[in-house]
């Protein structure tokens, strides 16, 4: 019997010195997140080493998940604060912290938040690599072809057939034949969905000045007052209003009125006005 219980001892020694042995090599960890999400609908799908689940906010994603978002839209932010939102029908798999691929759909990314040093993030899709410098753009695959879009900053596209730069208004098409250059909007309906793809500002309380930043930057398109007396009445308006799921169209529509204003489009720039001047505003 006593030597039954030495060797169970002997093996339990022997165990226990392997686990401390392991322990000291670093054996193994799980990845450490490399993205945290934003905002999700419903529809959205994560999958991680053959697990999926449906997406939820504040989930922290490791290395290799890939998200689906079929009908819905998502936004996740990097560890760097790298945002990236994501449109309908987008497949995409998050590789590093600094490189992602994109099987299809459509992505916008914003890199206006980024903390730390200027990395580049790449969007690697269909042998195409997307890298930004200091920008917001979008890129959507097809079929047929890679579009990028730049919004702001400067955008660099390397495929087979060389690289190219786009910065704001500039568009990139990657196609069969090779890269394409040519001119795109900042602004307008077929942008809208990057405000649908992540929770809209609370605007209780906020004051007016805050909000419109926020309408210039997800909009496209430059916020005037039409005079400086105007702009300095309204500079401690606070607003009141839900903004969910409107564009930022809309939303100013919701939210100048109960200010007493009203806004013009002319052209590329939006004017703010008082509403007793709105006559024909839109």
């Amino acid at each position: 019997g006593g030597a039954i219980v030495a060797a169970a001892v002997l093996v339990f020694a022997l165990a226990l010195t392997l686990v401390n042995w392991q322990r000291e090599r670093g054996a193994p960890q799980a990845a450490a997140p490399i993205a945290s999400t934003l905002f999700v609908t419903s529809e959205v799908v994560f999958e991680h080493d053959g697990q999926a689940r449906a997406g939820r906010v504040g989930d922290a994603l490791r290395p290799g998940t890939r998200i689906t978002t079929h009908g819905g839209r998502a936004a996740i932010a990097l560890a760097n604060g790298v945002e990236l939102r994501l449109d309908s029908n987008t497949d995409i798999t998050l590789d590093t912290e600094r490189s992602m691929s994109l099987a299809r759909g459509a992505l916008y990314l914003d890199s206006s938040h980024r903390t730390g040093p200027p990395e580049t993030v790449a969007i690697v899709a269909r042998g195409t690599v997307i890298r930004d410098i200091g920008t917001r753009y979008e890129v959507r695959l097809s079929d047929q072809e890679l579009r990028v879009r730049v919004r702001d900053g400067r955008v660099e596209v390397s495929s087979a057939f060389g690289m190219r730069e786009a910065d704001r208004g500039g568009q990139l098409r990657v196609t069969s034949s090779g890269i394409l250059s040519g001119r795109a909007s900042t602004s307008g309906a077929d942008w809208d969905w990057i405000v649908r793809a992540i929770r809209p500002p609370q605007l209780e309380g906020r004051p007016l000045p805050e909000f419109l930043a926020w309408a210039e930057r997800e909009g496209g398109r430059p916020i005037r007052f039409a005079d400086p007396a105007l702009e300095r009445a309204n500079a401690a308006t606070i607003v009141y209003g839900a903004i969910e799921r409107l564009t930022v169209e809309e939303a100013l529509d919701v939210v100048l009125p109960s200010c007493g204003l009203a806004r013009r489009t002319d052209g590329d720039v939006i004017t703010i006005v008082a509403a007793d001047d709105a006559r024909g505003a839109k």
